[in-house]
């Protein structure tokens, strides 16, 4: 409850356009995921073969800011269960956050290699991590966001091409349209269906560099 309380003000905070709203909205969703990271760390303590509720501790703790103490969660969770994809994605979210950005790298290419949706989400906090630097580096000299935003840049440019190939092979096996429009948003986005070797996967595609999954995170 306490979770979902936290992603809800979250995304108001992202709406608000008045400074009182917006810290009003921040304090609120700061407030429930201190619920939660409670919640969670209980659970552990409970039952600390629990790889889900480690989890969710290094998530929260990772909302809350506390970058390092989630990656020791994260860790917790893929030592119970190595590879788990969704501990590996929000890991590397904190990787970001932490400018630690060889190891978000890593991150991303076992994604890349495990799931397709959850690189894709992970491509995206990439390409937001190189335009919140852009604006304030945050004592990441400029040279490394370049390189980093070229790097982005050209796994964007791959994930299109596998897009493209998993399109084609819909088409062929088949054989019909590939790729049917559903909606437009204001954003000029299109939720599109493509085609992934374990059946049709619903995504977000920008009018950008990043081809994002359409589920919230």
């Amino acid at each position: 409850k306490y979770l979902k309380d936290a992603k809800e003000y979250d995304e108001d905070a992202q709406k608000a356009k008045d400074p009182k709203k917006l810290a009003k909205a921040t304090e609120k969703a700061q407030k429930a995921y201190q619920k939660a990271l409670k919640e969670f760390s209980n659970a552990t303590a409970k039952m600390p073969a629990m790889y889900e509720a480690w989890n969710y501790v290094g998530y929260t703790e990772r909302h809350l800011g506390d970058y390092r103490a989630s990656l020791d969660a994260y860790a917790k969770a893929l030592e119970l269960k190595p590879n788990y994809p969704e501990a590996i994605e929000y890991r590397g979210e904190a990787f970001l956050g932490l400018n630690a950005l060889d190891d978000a790298k890593q991150a991303y290419m076992s994604l890349y290699r495990m799931s397709r949706q959850l690189s894709q989400q992970l491509l995206t906090a990439m390409q937001s991590w190189v335009d919140k630097r852009k604006q304030d580096a945050q004592g990441v000299d400029g040279a490394t966001i370049d390189a980093f935003d070229g790097w982005v840049k050209e796994r964007a440019a791959a994930e299109r091409q596998r897009w493209r190939a998993c399109v084609e092979q819909y088409r062929k096996e088949q054989r019909e349209q590939p790729v049917a429009a559903i909606s437009a948003n204001s954003t000029e986005e299109k939720r599109i269906f493509g085609y992934s070797g374990l059946g049709r996967v619903r995504f977000t595609i920008p009018q950008g560099l990043i081809y994002r999954p359409a589920v919230p995170h």
